[in-house]
């Protein structure tokens, strides 16, 4: 797994939050999850656009991840950038208006 990069669009209108850039392991995740860091984590991709994720199946383990606990607010955040480029709504690089 690979956390956002600071070049990520929803990093650059986002300055609040601190970026790392770095490969995370199963272990990196149950030691956050055990020790109250994790807050919340999402797939993001073509088909689903933003795919929050509430738990993980690990080991015979069901790790829980507290996503929709806490409101799932980074990963909203995400999908109102992305989408806001995919609908033309913000201007971005990745898209040309076409009217």
């Amino acid at each position: 797994m690979k956390l956002l990069s600071a070049n990520s669009i929803m990093m650059q209108s986002a300055k609040e939050l601190i970026v790392v850039e770095r490969y995370i392991t199963m272990t990196d995740v149950t030691i956050a999850v055990k020790d109250g860091r994790l807050k919340e984590m999402f797939g993001a991709g073509t088909a689903s656009v933003v795919c929050p994720i509430n738990r993980i199946l690990y080991q015979d383990e069901n790790i829980r991840i507290p996503t929709m606990e806490t409101g799932a607010v980074v990963a909203s955040r995400f999908y109102k950038e992305l989408t806001d480029i995919q609908y033309g709504r913000v201007p971005h690089e990745w898209s040309v208006v076409i009217n």
